[in-house]
């Protein structure tokens, strides 16, 4: 019971301080707005262009450096259980959650594609089949409009096209994000050692940290007029790990045979693999190189990221991830 009431609590520190870290961005943005403080606009880009490509490297570091060796790690464990052939199978299953999401959003994107200019294709011909006064009226009106109208027309059709795109990225990188924190809880809430819970709370939300603060910032700066948006995305990246503890009490006490659970998480903890690799390349790290900053200030940036959540993971228990016990010949799941 003691035990149960420790999980509860960390789960409710977890979402608090998750919720405030991802929060702070656009809490930033609110004062900025507010004119609270103010700098240049030059160097307004600049600071934030600097603060992303870190963030981007706080994922790029998170991937190679947590995801992928756990992974890997977690597959040659429980290898000899089931007889594995010699292939590297954690790297495959991250190739299949990369290109799934990849596909995902192409896909997404094809149908709400489909569907704008099934739409355009419709209003086209209602006006052209339209053959009474008013139908051609409006035609006039809008053919007589300066040059300047029409191009706005244009504008914001091709901004919609753009909106789009950002909220299927936005959910994507959403979901993506999510599913990882998830697993995260899950491998907290199956512990059955009080050390070992706490200790894996405190690796689990020292890089947890400086992802919602990343997490935030992308979403601060893709919908910036929309803070609703991005505070429900924070908050529900904020339950994620909370709602996997959650999970993980259920399984610590239901009768599911231990070989199968583990594999089962190996298996979503190498497809989260691939989801960070998209989420760091095709989401934040092209995005930035895109702008007019200067690129040696994003690379020292990206590398500032990376360095610091490496700096993080050294620091945080991390070695003895799985551990046989002699007596019972179970294995302990012992993620960070």
């Amino acid at each position: 019971m003691e035990h149960l009431i420790l999980k509860t609590l960390l789960l409710l520190l977890m979402t608090i301080i998750t919720m405030f870290f991802g929060s702070l961005p656009l809490l930033m943005v609110a004062c900025v707005d507010k004119k609270w403080f103010t700098w240049n606009h030059k160097w307004q880009s600049t600071i934030l262009c600097a603060v992303t490509c870190a963030s981007g490297g706080i994922f790029f570091g998170t991937c190679f450096l947590h995801l992928m060796p756990e992974a890997r790690e977690a597959f040659e464990f429980i290898a000899k259980d089931f007889n594995f052939p010699e292939i590297p199978l954690s790297e495959i299953i991250a190739c299949i959650g990369f290109f799934f999401i990849f596909l995902l959003e192409e896909v997404t994107v094809i149908c709400v594609g489909k569907k704008n200019s099934t739409d355009k294709v419709e209003n086209f011909s209602s006006i052209k089949d339209s053959r009474n006064g008013a139908g051609i009226e409006r035609a006039e009106s809008v053919l007589d409009q300066p040059d300047h109208q029409v191009q706005n027309y244009s504008t914001a059709s091709r901004d919609g096209a753009i909106d789009h795109i950002h909220w299927i990225r936005s959910f994507t990188l959403l979901m993506s994000i999510t599913f990882h924190s998830v697993l995260e809880g899950l491998s907290i809430g199956i512990q059955t050692k009080e050390t070992a819970t706490v200790a894996l709370f405190i690796a689990v939300i020292s890089h947890k940290i400086l992802i919602a603060f990343s997490l935030g910032l992308q979403f601060t700066r893709t919908h910036r007029n929309n803070k609703k948006f991005v505070f429900f995305c924070v908050f529900f990246f904020s339950i994620a790990s909370p709602a996997g503890i959650g999970i993980g009490i259920g399984i610590e006490t239901a009768e599911i045979d231990e070989k199968l659970k583990f594999l089962l998480f190996m298996i979503f903890s190498a497809l989260s693999v691939g989801t960070f690799l998209y989420i760091t390349f095709f989401e934040i790290i092209i995005h930035e190189l895109e702008n007019d900053q200067s690129n040696l200030m994003k690379i020292i940036s990206m590398m500032v990221g990376c360095v610091l959540i490496g700096i993080l993971l050294t620091m945080t228990p991390h070695s003895e991830h799985w551990h046989g016990d002699e007596s019972d010949n179970n294995a302990t799941l012992l993620l960070t």
